[in-house]
């Protein structure tokens, strides 16, 4: 019985170790109240009521949906110790010289990169919350593909998560094309060179194709198979990569229905047409990958931007670091093609005015004379 006791309580010695890290503060997830810090420089301690507190990156007084239901009792928000200091956001920079005018450019060319496609319909791995210092996770959704389920959702392909689910990536979260800007949206999971998780997640570039054609992602999910400069663009129909939760969400019959399990439909050379085959969220993004993408092209050059409303809408999910967006100068003026009317000349007084008023200062001076004429007389 002593040898059990004495086992139980290192074991729970253990698991306090774990909670608390050789810097003395708490890691993510664990009770803060002692130690008043977070392990992660990014996080701050908040109170949810007086027998616990803990490290997140931001707190709405309330109940937090990503908490287990069992646990879902309202957060107080008072602060722990002190809070961390948010960096500013860098300053806008400038793009290159061919750039898009509506983009917010915040770094130099980061050089070249490599393209690959999936959709393995899991939960990404920016949407569990705490990941970096953003508004919120990334959205997530139910087998539907559209139902919002909470951040802490068990995720469809593991990993951990509670409360109600699986959870799965939202339909919604696919390429569109742009025919106004010429310039493609959507998301990718991605590895930037020198760039950590907490650093990228929710993060855009801009990607320049070797062909010319260009396209703005957000980074909402890693990947462990990825290297270098590289983005995996979620792509319907682009094939499920390493995990796969579309045969689950979408009941499909073969693990082949969607093409290649590396490189989907197009891999598979179903074509175009191969898209019908899948639910109707899905088709019109698959299709843009014949339309705009092709077959995994090459990056000449990546920029980080600040993500536009149009991918911010999507996923729910903006950086507190990103740019202010520089607001568009003035429209150029039209070539000499335009219809503009050309300024007239200003109007020149008629010479007849001119003359008219000459006639009437000089009677005006020979009255004043013979005043002066009459008084002269007068006096003498």
């Amino acid at each position: 019985m002593r040898r059990w006791a004495l086992h139980a309580a290192s074991c729970f010695l253990a698991i306090s170790v774990f909670h608390v890290t050789a810097s003395g503060c708490a890691a993510p997830g664990a009770d803060c109240r002692d130690s008043k810090c977070c392990s992660d420089p990014s996080h701050t301690c908040f109170e949810k009521n007086p027998y616990w507190g803990s490290c997140k990156g931001s707190c709405k007084p309330g109940i937090d949906p990503s908490d287990p239901p069992e646990y879902q009792d309202p957060w107080s928000c008072k602060v722990i110790g002190t809070p961390p200091t948010t960096p500013a956001p860098p300053p806008a920079v400038e793009g290159p010289s061919d750039g898009d005018p509506l983009l917010t450019y915040m770094s130099g060319n980061l050089g070249t990169a490599k393209t690959t496609r999936y959709w393995d319909c899991c939960k990404p791995s920016c949407a569990w919350p705490g990941k970096a210092r953003v508004s919120s996770p990334v959205k997530i959704c139910d087998k539907d593909g559209e139902s919002a389920l909470g951040a802490n959702s068990k995720s469809s392909c593991g990993g951990g998560g509670s409360g109600k689910g699986p959870s799965y990536m939202c339909s919604k979260q696919g390429p569109w094309y742009d025919e106004k800007r010429k310039l493609s949206f959507g998301f990718a999971a991605a590895h930037v060179l020198n760039t950590k998780e907490s650093e990228s997640c929710c993060a855009c570039y801009e990607l320049k194709f070797e062909k010319g054609t260009r396209m703005v992602v957000q980074v909402g999910n890693t990947g462990e198979d990825l290297t270098g400069n590289q983005f995996d663009i979620q792509v319907p129909g682009g094939g499920f990569g390493i995990f796969d939760a579309c045969s689950k969400q979408w009941d499909l019959p073969k693990k082949d229905s969607w093409g290649c399990r590396y490189g989907g439909i197009m891999c598979a050379g179903m074509g175009k047409k191969g898209c019908k085959k899948m639910p109707k969220a899905y088709q019109k993004p698959c299709e843009w990958q014949f339309d705009h993408l092709g077959d995994n092209p090459k990056v000449s050059s990546v920029y980080r931007v600040t993500c536009p409303k149009e991918i911010t809408a999507v996923t729910g999910c903006k950086r507190d670091d990103d740019a202010e967006p520089r607001a568009p100068g003035p429209p150029p003026p039209p070539d000499n093609g335009g219809r503009r009317r050309k300024s007239s000349p200003p109007r020149r007084r008629s010479s007849r005015r001119r003359k008219s008023s000459r006639r009437r200062g000089t009677r005006r001076r020979k009255s004043t004379r013979r005043r002066r004429r009459r008084k002269s007389r007068r006096r003498k």
